[in-house]
């Protein structure tokens, strides 16, 4: 069943994350239940600025993968394509997480 709204969630495609997450079901489970909440439901920041903070850290952490996944994703939620460009454009709100974010 999982399988099945990754599948319909990834817009016809499953993701090496998950393909490697699969060796363990019930922690794939919870790692798509999870990013579905954190990513989709409702919350104080729209899903465009989740997946920007997203790229962030996915790029501290030199991931290529998961940051080209998320710049997907951004420009897939309306994100501003400037903001990749330059991150200096996006709002301050978000530039300010940065020195928390290098900590984590």
């Amino acid at each position: 069943e999982v399988w099945k709204e990754i599948f319909i969630v990834g817009a016809g495609r499953i993701n090496k994350v998950d393909l490697v997450l699969a060796t363990n079901w019930q922690l794939l489970d919870m790692h798509f239940r999870s990013m579905q909440t954190i990513m989709s439901q409702d919350g104080p920041l729209p899903p465009d600025q989740r997946c920007f903070l997203a790229i962030k850290a996915a790029a501290l952490l030199r991931c290529e993968y998961l940051v080209l996944a998320q710049e997907e994703l951004f420009l897939a939620n309306g994100g501003d394509a400037t903001w990749l460009e330059d991150p200096s454009l996006a709002p301050a709100k978000l530039r300010s997480i940065d020195e928390l974010n290098e900590l984590l």
